[in-house]
């Protein structure tokens, strides 16, 4: 038996406790009910919450299942009434009223109102509750009606964030059950993917498929764990992507020229190299960061062996046009057409195939 808030006696209900998994009654002046299971009662070990409509919501923790008793003060005394229970394997149930525009979530027989955020995605109720770290969803086109004992299904989302797609390819996004502002968000074609940058959080983030996605259907947003501004990608055997905070910026690319595996990009405006590394082996769509150098002089160098190196200057690669000379463990490259000398600084110490800029000198001292 259990105790329960006590209310005045109203007229008492039709009752009938054939046919269900279990029956109650409420007895002793509605200060205590049973509910029987099985022929045994289980009200001792239940969790108990009246609810404002009077109906009694009970959750037996050793089976992980939900009976709810409707108009409980309204009942006759002593008299069995007929209840079907519903296994809730996560604790998670769900009773929506007012015409399916409100609800209240319970985990473990308790009301969470303040750790859940559920909002209604194109007729379906979604609900993303923090104790579980996961969402769940409510199909209310089925035809539930107001005060009806729902269990809702968990979505097994890596994590909090979710995402549905609409005409003209747009979307929205939401993390833990709130709508993110969409002014924050630029995003990129990957192939068939969406690649999505979120300005005000400085992360990227991943929508698998979304060419291919249905319209108005809830899919999980994947994180990418990179800290980095720029991101590029392969997507046929000599062309890529060069993604700068969600926007593609191959536009902004000047020159491109293929060294050994890798690929060296140039962005005049930026006076940067992008080193994409491994280019031609990598995987198509795969993203990765590029390297960037930035250089007062628009020359880059590498050291591709010992005692050898390569000089590119805007992207081109200018080492046939320059004459080597070693000083003080500095390589000098001097350029007589232009009198101008690039200095690949310690020239011994730097590792293979690691992009350095390269130092404007004086020629006139060398000349």
């Amino acid at each position: 038996m259990a105790l329960i808030p006590k209310k005045k006696k109203s007229e008492s209900l039709k009752n009938d406790s054939s046919g269900f998994d279990a029956q109650w009654k409420v007895y002793n002046d509605r200060q205590e009910f049973s509910l029987n299971v099985d022929g045994k009662d289980i009200s001792a070990r239940v969790a108990v919450e009246l609810r404002e409509n009077d109906d009694l919501l009970v959750f037996d923790y050793k089976t992980l299942t939900y009976f709810l008793l409707p108009k409980f003060n309204e009942v006759e005394e002593n008299v069995l009434y007929g209840v079907n229970g519903q296994k809730a394997l996560h604790g998670i149930a769900v009773i929506v009223y007012d015409d399916q525009k409100k609800c209240d979530v319970y985990l473990n027989g308790k009301e969470i109102g303040d750790n859940t955020k559920p909002f209604i995605l194109h007729g379906d109720l979604i609900i993303w509750i923090d104790p579980e770290s996961d969402y769940f969803y409510v199909i209310l086109s089925e035809g539930y009606k107001n005060n009806m004992l729902i269990i809702p299904d968990k979505m097994n989302f890596p994590n909090d964030l979710l995402w549905t797609k609409y005409e003209d390819n747009t979307y929205k996004l939401y993390e833990k059950g709130k709508m993110i502002d969409g002014t924050s968000l630029n995003n990129a074609w990957n192939g068939s993917d969406a690649v999505v940058y979120q300005v005000e959080r400085a992360r990227w983030l991943y929508f698998p498929d979304f060419e291919h996605a249905s319209l108005r259907i809830p899919y999980a947003a994947y994180k990418l764990d990179i800290d980095s501004e720029k991101l590029w990608s392969r997507t046929s055997e000599k062309n890529y992507i060069l993604i700068e905070k969600g926007r593609n910026i191959v536009n902004d690319v000047t020159s491109a020229n293929i060294i050994g595996n890798n690929s060296l990009l140039y962005v005049s405006h930026e006076r940067t190299h992008y080193l994409l590394v491994n280019f031609i082996n990598v995987p198509l769509y795969d993203l990765y960061t590029p390297v960037g150098v930035y250089s007062d002089s628009e020359a880059v160098w590498l050291k591709p062996a010992e005692n050898k190196f390569q000089l590119f200057l805007r992207g081109d690669n200018i080492s046939d046009n320059v004459s080597p000379k070693l000083m003080d463990g500095n390589l000098l490259l001097l350029d007589k057409s232009t009198r101008t000398i690039y200095a690949c600084m310690n020239y011994n110490q730097q590792p293979l195939d690691d992009l350095q800029p390269a130092v404007l000198m004086d020629a006139n001292q060398f000349m």
